[in-house]
């Protein structure tokens, strides 16, 4: 709402693919910046010096997700999440 004057509760008129575009628009924010800490990978900490990968590894563990439920999910269902994960840059790698 901050950056974009959208109340997302009282928009009805907003195309699912319009609002990714929207979320990968959130560069310098908060939560961009926690999603890119989430997102980055162990072995792409060897571009950092000792004490940077200390404070991001303490930052990861701050904002981790403390509880994984394993889900069971049809062909079809996997192929969706990929197809969206790909949409918003969280393909897995």
């Amino acid at each position: 709402m901050v950056k974009f004057g959208i109340n997302l509760n009282k928009t009805t008129e907003l195309h699912f693919f319009e609002f990714i575009s929207l979320m990968n628009d959130l560069h310098k924010t908060s939560f961009r910046n926690v999603v890119d800490l989430k997102m980055l990978k162990t072995k792409d900490l060897k571009n950092y010096s000792k004490e940077q990968t200390a404070e991001i590894l303490k930052q990861k563990r701050k904002f981790a997700i403390k509880q994984v439920i394993e889900k069971k999910y049809a062909d079809s269902q996997k192929q969706t999440i990929d197809y969206f994960d790909n949409l918003v840059g969280m393909n897995k790698e």
